[in-house]
């Protein structure tokens, strides 16, 4: 849901060309963005967590036959048709050549955006063997050690690097700040830091954080020359690690597990789904909040509710149909 909700705001953020807002619309949308940004690092430390356990057995077999065929299957078979409907939405035409290109377009990473998490899902598959057998016989000091110099290189010289406009040579042969999540996920599960075992001292970092991105884009709209992007992912990784542990341990025992069960089955088509609604209210239609002149606030959380809502009963339809269930969803 939060993933449905960064796109809402982000599809209008991200298409100055097809939308024209105000700095205040601008700060608004841009402002729902950042309060989300821990949503997929957040999935990437519940993979970790689950995937990483000590008594799961992973093995070169389960990763290539089952999770990385799950998620080709899951690329191609919805990446070549959400391609497509990119190409007509651009041309308003149809033509036969749209297929060929659009399976081009799975290939190298140029359909919709929101699939570049399946692209790096087959990334941390492929070396999840290796990261299984590491978390399992290490000590703690040396995942320690491993986090901190994956802190370093993919979060602080990067920063570094714009602060000061200059390009620091050092680089670690495995370069990525997903598998920093990942084994995070892992990390905190084992064990939560006293610090993040206080709920109330949580809950205050994440006001604390949450406040401390709206000053963030504040100055990013005023002096978007120094304040980039990367410079707020200090801010994500703190929050993403703030929500994690505030809701580690709580109960559900009020929610039938059943039903949460069910909805969980969904979340996998709800998040490949979602942007077909999107694309095709924002751009098909050309209807988004920014319609509704003086409602566009409320407006984009009618979105949001409707998005998802559709979403939801889409991934449900889909996921009646056998062999989609079975083999990708």
């Amino acid at each position: 849901m939060a993933v449905i909700f960064q796109h809402v705001f982000t599809t209008i953020t991200n298409n100055p060309n097809l939308f024209s807002f105000s700095q205040i619309q601008k700060f608004y949308f841009t402002m729902g963005t950042n309060f989300v940004t821990w949503d997929v690092p957040a999935f990437l430390m519940i993979s970790g967590m689950l995937l990483l356990k000590p008594d799961k057995t992973i093995t070169y077999q389960t990763c290539l036959k089952k999770y990385i065929k799950r998620i080709l299957l899951a690329l191609f078979i919805f990446g070549i048709p959400f391609s497509c409907m990119e190409i007509f939405m651009d041309t308003r035409k149809v033509s036969f050549s749209m297929f060929p290109k659009s399976v081009l377009n799975v290939i190298t990473g140029n359909s919709w955006d929101h699939l570049w998490y399946l692209y790096t899902l087959i990334g941390i598959y492929l070396f999840l063997p290796v990261i299984k057998a590491f978390t399992d016989t290490c000590s703690k000091e040396t995942f320690q050690y491993v986090l901190a110099v994956l802190f370093v290189f993919n979060l602080c010289i990067p920063i570094f690097n714009q602060l000061w406009e200059i390009e620091v040579a050092f680089e670690l042969p495995v370069k990525t700040i997903h598998l920093f999540y990942f084994l995070m996920g892992k990390y905190l599960d084992d064990e939560l830091p006293p610090i993040l075992r206080k709920k109330k001292t949580v809950l205050l970092g994440i006001a604390i954080t949450l406040f401390a991105k709206v000053i963030f884009c504040k100055l990013q709209m005023a002096y978007e020359d120094v304040f980039h992007n990367d410079l707020d992912r200090i801010l994500t990784m703190a929050l993403t690690i703030l929500i994690f542990s505030a809701l580690k341990g709580v109960s559900f025992k009020k929610i039938n597990s059943q039903s949460l069960w069910r909805a969980d089955r969904l979340c996998f088509g709800v998040y490949i789904i979602h942007p077909v609604f999107i694309h095709f209210f924002y751009k098909f239609l050309k209807i988004s909040p920014i319609s509704f002149e003086h409602r566009w606030a409320v407006a984009s959380i009618g979105f949001w509710v409707l998005f998802t809502i559709c979403s939801f009963f889409t991934s449900w339809v889909m996921s009646q149909i056998k062999p989609l269930k079975k083999y990708v969803l």
